[in-house]
């Protein structure tokens, strides 16, 4: 069950990250100006990329995780 939802929340934290993106890649100067006001929008586009690099090492990690603990498991 744990690993359902890890993989959810992975895929969410890809999605999420994916749409601050192509968000930040679509406003006008002035938008991104007024907007800049009360955000910091390079870090927000960080925050972004931190999720999306986490989503994926969670996915790519997660089933080797398990992996390996059948194979202990096994083996004990």
């Amino acid at each position: 069950m744990g690993g359902i939802v890890s993989l959810m929340l992975a895929i969410l934290a890809i999605s999420i990250g994916r749409k601050v993106h192509k968000f930040a890649e679509s406003l006008s100067d002035e938008q991104r100006m007024r907007l800049s006001s009360f955000i910091d929008l390079e870090k927000q586009r960080r925050y972004a990329s931190t999720g999306v690099a986490l989503g994926i090492i969670s996915i790519v990690i997660n089933p080797l995780l398990a992996f390996g603990l059948l194979a202990i498991m096994r083996i004990v």
